[in-house]
């Protein structure tokens, strides 16, 4: 098979179960926000800092681990391979084990007996969800995507099995303690593929030493940049402080609609990392550049286009029919999805920095850095302007943007090293982009405007699924371009479908 139909396939995979578990998601979290409310949401928002803190505050080893390990593989090093493996897998599990320990303390300290319970069941999940990482990384550098993505649906299935089943009696409490079982859930599952064999023996302070190295500017990476970081902290912080729980919860809420979104885009580039760690291990030419880097780029940001577009048109109704407590947060969402799209756009030059070609993982750690710092200014300024929480989602935007322009010009001249190569990009994406946005007006704008407003929660689901009907008919030139560039239906979709009524049909 060749490498780019194995990057298309692994990717297409990879996205289409993670767009299941998106669906699993997103009800996930419209139930837990439905039964614990603004202010319940907004408590569990603040007391899961400490669990971000668990998964980022280390020294990277496992960040470290996903570049060396296709490097090594690529080179067929299979000693360096396994010494990477033990001593990621050694140093993560003993920092998981140490961040347990601290989030039990903080809990005994708390005189609220719920909340020391509710930080118990924190700390409970810290190892078995660092143990998780640890065979997912494992089956990411065999590129055993099917297992990757089978383990990760049903780590999701679990989760919202257990809220959607038990947060009406349960609230909180079901809510931090579903990660801990579907963790456990996911390691049983990757233990039949994969065993864990750590070496104490062969444990050599130097391995750590080297790992560190690569590892420590990624994971300050991750403490600035990640779904689980700075930015996350320093943002609820600032809502608890200004604006109160509620608002927090409201927040929190948005936010993690739209992360399900982007963590659907992080599935794919799974897929995608190890591919482009490998393909710059060595030269590539202008063919190759164009194939393997700025196509995959086009991709994405076009996939990235329709499904915001397509959650702007749909989510507000839906919101509408089952949570409408959470309405005066909507146009919130606007600007975080936004974002999102923002931030997928720059997702394959922000795996290239990590690169060892570029080496370049510091330079993109200072450039989070000055774009969280800018956008945490703003914010505090917003506030004290009395935006409310709207002041999170511009200044978190903002930091995407920033985010943008510093990748891409820190890696302008290896992406576009021809006269007008970035002139072409933009072109490609013009029809997409004003096709996708005119869609979005339409259906989100002008809809409203020629029809009246659903009153009844079913109303607002029927009108979500006519609306989900109106963006496909409407943005079927970006579905065809995309068709044309990729065929991602005819070389993929439906030869798999094809296998599948076969299969049917053969019982």
């Amino acid at each position: 098979m060749s490498r780019k139909r194995k990057i298309v396939g692994d990717s297409l995979l990879l996205g289409t179960r993670q767009a299941i578990g998106l669906v699993l998601v997103t009800l996930q979290t419209l139930f837990a926000a439905k039964y614990l409310g603004p202010a319940g949401f907004g408590t569990f928002a603040i007391i899961s800092v400490l669990a971000m803190m668990a998964s980022v505050g280390n020294l990277g080893y496992l960040a470290a681990a996903s570049r060396e390990l296709p490097h090594f593989r690529a080179t067929g090093d299979a000693e360096h391979e396994r010494a990477t493996l033990n001593h990621t897998a050694a140093g993560e599990l003993g920092f998981a084990a140490l961040w347990t320990l601290v989030i039990l303390v903080v809990a005994a300290f708390q005189d609220d007996r719920t909340l020391r319970v509710y930080l118990a069941l924190i700390a409970l999940s810290v190892v078995p969800t660092k143990l998780l990482g640890v065979y997912q990384l494992m089956a990411y550098a065999d590129k055993n995507f099917n297992l990757q993505s089978r383990v990760s649906l049903a780590v999701s299935a679990v989760t919202a099995g257990l809220v959607i089943g038990m947060v009406w009696k349960f609230h909180l409490y079901i809510v931090l303690l579903a990660p801990v079982i579907s963790s456990a859930v996911g390691v049983l599952l990757y233990r039949r593929k994969y065993r864990l064999h750590l070496a104490p023996a062969d444990l050599r302070r130097t391995e750590f030493v080297r790992l560190a190295r690569i590892g420590l500017p990624m994971t300050g990476l991750a403490i600035v940049s990640s779904n689980n970081g700075l930015q996350r902290w320093a943002e609820r912080a600032l809502i608890a402080s200004y604006a109160g729980a509620a608002a927090l919860g409201v927040y929190a809420f948005f936010f993690w609609i739209t992360m399900a979104l982007y963590s659907t885009f992080g599935s794919i580039m799974q897929a995608l990392q190890p591919h482009v760690y490998e393909v710059m291990s060595r030269e590539l030419d202008d063919n190759e550049v164009r194939l393997y880097l700025i196509k995959p780029i086009w991709t994405i940001i076009v996939l990235a286009l329709l499904a915001t577009g397509a959650a702007s048109a749909i989510l507000p109704d839906i919101i509408a029919a089952v949570l409408p407590e959470y309405l005066p947060g909507l146009p919130i969402l606007y600007v975080l999805l936004s974002a999102t799209l923002i931030g997928c756009a720059y997702w394959i030059p922000g795996v290239m920095m990590s690169a060892a070609r570029f080496n370049a993982q510091f330079v993109y750690l200072v450039a989070w850095c000055i774009a969280i710092a800018v956008s945490l200014c703003v914010a505090i300024w917003m506030l004290r302007m009395g935006h409310g929480i709207m002041a999170l989602a511009v200044a978190y935007l903002l930091s995407q943007i920033i985010l943008f322009a510093l990748t891409y010009a820190h890696l302008r001249r290896y992406l576009f090293p021809q006269p007008g190569a970035l002139k072409s990009l933009i072109k490609d994406l013009v029809l997409p982009l004003s096709n996708v946005v005119a869609a979005a007006i339409a259906v989100v704008i002008l809809w409203g405007a020629a029809l009246p407003a659903a009153t009844t929660a079913g109303g607002h689901l029927l009108t979500a699924a006519l609306k989900a009907l109106a963006f496909g008919a409407l943005t079927v030139p970006t579905l065809a371009l995309l068709e044309r560039r990729t065929s991602l239906y005819a070389a993929h979709i439906r030869p798999l479908l094809s296998k599948l009524s076969s299969a049917r049909d053969s019982e």
